[in-house]
């Protein structure tokens, strides 16, 4: 199981730091609980990539592994929301392309799971969401479980607008 968790990190969110920092944790065990339960924890890859003005990723690697002391969030910066979630759905797309081919030979297939927090409000680089949003339809149309949490905003309404189904937002 693969799952990227992406985090606006910019200066709009600062006031939420506290409260996605505990949803993070909250996710994070709630995984590590079903992998566990699912006998996959050993298989289950957490990747946890920020971006504001630039993006970074902050973890990867085994979930269970994960340590939320060594996370914390600090928020400043600009919103790069398009862009950074555009390059972070084309490395999930790149990674069950090759598991589609271990499929083909009979290895069982894994799952994908991409998050999305942010208070929606892209300020830098590309101005329209269009190839984030074909982006995640594609992801969503191979299996790809997205998921849109919105801060501040009406979720259902822009995770649709961004491609993510209403039921996922």
């Amino acid at each position: 199981t693969y799952i990227q968790y992406i985090i606006d990190t910019s200066a709009s969110m600062t006031e939420l730091s506290l409260a996605v920092e505990d949803g993070l944790e909250r996710f994070v065990k709630d995984q590590v609980s079903i992998a566990k339960d699912e006998n996959r924890l050993d298989t289950t890859n957490f990747k946890l990539v920020e971006f504001n003005t630039n993006k970074k990723i902050r973890f990867n690697g085994p979930i269970d592994k994960f340590n939320f002391e060594d996370h914390r969030i600090r928020c400043d910066g600009l919103t790069r929301l398009f862009d950074s979630v555009s390059e972070e759905v084309e490395t999930i797309l790149k990674k069950i392309k090759g598991k589609k081919e271990l499929q083909s030979l009979g290895v069982s297939p894994s799952k994908a799971v991409l998050v999305v927090m942010t208070d929606g409000e892209n300020n830098l680089g590309s101005p329209y969401p269009t190839q984030m949003r074909g982006l995640i339809e594609k992801a969503r149309s191979k299996g790809v479980i997205c998921t849109f949490m919105g801060a501040n905003q009406d979720a259902c309404e822009t995770g649709v607008e961004y491609g993510f189904a209403q039921d996922a937002s």
